[in-house]
C-alpha cells in the first residue's frame, strides 16, 4: 500500500504530466550537490532526509514544493526545496582555490547527460583528491540498473548519487538558500 507521502507524490506527478521518481527512490548512501554558483560541494547521508521528507505535513510540502523545471520543451521535473541548513548531517565543502572546476561544469555544451558527466567526474576527483572526506577506492558506476538505484559513484562500500544543483547553496553567496530534492521527472527514454 503506498504512503500517504508517496501518493501526494504521484498527484504532483500527474499534475504535471511526470513520473514518481526522485530521491524517495534512490538506494544511495550519501547524496553530493554540486553547486556551481556558490561554488560549494554538499554532503548528505540520504536515509535521514527521505525519512524527514516522508514526515513533512501538508503545509510542510507545500511550502517546499518547487515549481516545475522545465527543459527542451515542457515540465521535466519538480522537487522540493529544501534549505541546505534543516538537511540532516549536511555538511558543504570547498574545493581549493587553485582549482576552478566551476567553469569546467558550467560550460557543458551537450545539454543535462554532459552536465551530469562533468559533475561526476569533478566529485570523483574531490573525493580521490580527499577534498571531500569519503575513504576507499572511487568508481563511477556504468550498471544501468544501478544508476536507476540512484547509484553514480562508489566510495569503498558506500554508494553515492551525484546532482548538479546550479543554484543551490547559500542566499549570500547567490544562491537560492535550498538544495532541490527531485521527487517527480519526465522520462523520454524509459531510464531514469
Amino acid at each position: 500500500m503506498m504512503s500517504d507521502f508517496d501518493q501526494w507524490i504521484q498527484q504532483i506527478a500527474n499534475r504535471h504530466s511526470l513520473i514518481p521518481y526522485g530521491i524517495q527512490n534512490e538506494k544511495s548512501d550519501f547524496r553530493v550537490h554540486v553547486c556551481p554558483v556558490v561554488k560549494r560541494i554538499y554532503v548528505y547521508p540520504t536515509p535521514p532526509i527521505v525519512e524527514k521528507l516522508k514526515n513533512l505535513n501538508m503545509v510542510e510540502r507545500l511550502l517546499y514544493l518547487s515549481q516545475p523545471v522545465s527543459y527542451g520543451g515542457g515540465n521535466s521535473a519538480i522537487g522540493l526545496l529544501i534549505p541546505y541548513n534543516l538537511i540532516p548531517e549536511c555538511k558543504a565543502y570547498q574545493l581549493p582555490g587553485s582549482v576552478d572546476f566551476w567553469e569546467y561544469i558550467t560550460r557543458a555544451k551537450n545539454g543535462t547527460s554532459d552536465k551530469g558527466a562533468r559533475t561526476t567526474r569533478l566529485v570523483s576527483i574531490a573525493i580521490s583528491e580527499g577534498w571531500i572526506p569519503f575513504r576507499g577506492n572511487v568508481k563511477e558506476v556504468t550498471n544501468i540498473q544501478e544508476q536507476i538505484l540512484g547509484i553514480d559513484l562508489t566510495a569503498g562500500k558506500l554508494t553515492i548519487q551525484i546532482k548538479h544543483d546550479l543554484n543551490g547553496g547559500p542566499k549570500e553567496l547567490g544562491g537560492t538558500g535550498n538544495l532541490f530534492l527531485q521527487i517527480a521527472e519526465r522520462n523520454n527514454t524509459g531510464e531514469h
